[in-house]
């Protein structure tokens, strides 16, 4: 979260796109060459994509000024959160505009 507001500090809009597409502009190969380091020590799979610590690469969701980040959780699989057995891992955070 904290490189998606370092991004938008430098170039004024937060990455858009697909897991692949934002990792590309936090690695300062998007239109705008901007490299956020701690993009750089993150995991990431043979398509360029952002991945958790069980290989899965992390969903993106940005709306206005908030981004939630999600990950299938151990068991590797996206689940429903109603679901007892649930264990995908939420990250939110409101971002500064």
């Amino acid at each position: 979260i904290q490189g998606r507001q370092q991004y938008k500090e430098f170039t004024g809009n937060y990455p858009v796109g697909n897991n692949a597409t934002v990792t590309k502009s936090l690695l300062g190969h998007g239109e705008k060459k901007v490299l956020i380091l701690a993009v750089r020590r993150a995991h990431m799979n043979d398509k360029g994509e952002i991945v958790d610590p069980w290989g899965v690469p992390l969903q993106f969701y940005f709306s206005n000024d908030q981004v939630l980040i999600r990950s299938a959780g151990p068991n590797k699989a996206w689940e429903d959160s109603a679901s007892p057995d649930a264990d995908d891992l939420y990250r939110c955070a409101r971002m500064e505009k």
